[in-house]
């Protein structure tokens, strides 16, 4: 198995394989939201299909079995940690809460952070990120360790190449992209003019994949333009699901195609398609 896809408009979890077919399928309605490892599974899942945020979230088993669930006012974001937990950024009214889970469903509050919009963790540290451009890096128990600036709202976060090194992916509509050191500084900024709320860093290297309608990318060290691939596919949008040096794979609403680099040259290497409404991709390690 490869990696696990939610289908919204289906109203179900799948799981494909290094072809991209589909080996599983676990009805979950409105999925919105995953984070899984080899040994877990977290879904945030709508209460309907038309609702912006996730409200109940699922923990399923290595083997996605015994899902259990709880229930929030809103999912903004969902990572996992080195040891299964859960950490979401939960959405209450004028509120916004940090929460860690556990195999248990029992609740942590880390901290309250009236803009949180996106959420990264790597051992022994987190990093939040708002709708107001803030930066705030915290230790594994919640205690405030570092604060920055992003320039523009934050919609995305990932672990950068180096320890204290992390993507952020921001602006008015996910324009730029960039990575900030050890105290939260910009080390670098690309704006791409693309419009989108997901990108896909390689593990261990300074490179990004970027996607929308129109193309998909991957900038390198310093923020240099390294691959293109020209996207004329007929879907409104197209997101990076995860990449890694060798290629990308992409998700829109109805389809799934993998870019693999061959000669140097980004090309299309597989493909799926016959989604109703694809939400949410995560890798397995």
């Amino acid at each position: 198995m490869r990696c696990w896809v939610a289908d919204r408009g289906a109203g179900e979890l799948l799981a494909l394989d290094a072809e991209l077919c589909v080996e599983r399928r676990l009805p979950l309605p409105s999925p919105r939201l995953l984070a899984c490892s080899a040994d877990v599974v977290w879904v945030g899942v709508a209460a309907a299909g038309a609702d912006e945020f996730a409200t109940r979230l699922v923990r399923l088993d290595s083997g996605a079995q015994n899902p259990r669930s709880a229930v929030f006012d809103g999912i903004a974001d969902l990572v996992l940690e080195g040891s299964g937990d859960a950490l979401v950024i939960e959405h209450s009214g004028t509120s916004t809460r940090l929460w860690r889970i556990d195999s248990e469903l029992t609740r942590t509050l880390l901290g309250r952070y009236p803009a949180a919009s996106a959420l990264a963790e790597r051992a022994g540290e987190l990093l939040v990120g708002g709708s107001d451009g803030s930066l705030v890096r915290l230790t594994e128990s919640g205690g405030l360790d570092a604060a920055g600036h992003w320039s523009g709202p934050v919609l995305a976060l990932a672990p950068g190449p180096q320890a204290g090194e992390w993507w952020v992916l921001g602006g008015k509509d996910g324009a730029n992209v960039g990575l900030v050191g050890s105290e939260l500084e910009p080390l670098w900024i690309v704006e791409s003019g693309f419009s989108t709320r997901a990108f896909a860093p390689v593990a261990g290297e300074e490179r990004v994949w970027l996607a929308d309608a129109h193309a998909a990318r991957r900038y390198g060290p310093g923020g240099a333009l390294e691959h293109e691939y020209p996207l004329d596919l007929g879907a409104a949008a197209w997101r990076a699901g995860y990449g890694d040096g060798a290629g990308v794979v992409l998700f829109a609403e109805g389809a799934l195609i993998e870019l693999a680099l061959r000669g140097g040259v980004l090309q299309p290497a597989r493909s799926q398609g016959g989604f109703r409404a694809l939400s949410a991709l995560a890798a397995l390690p």
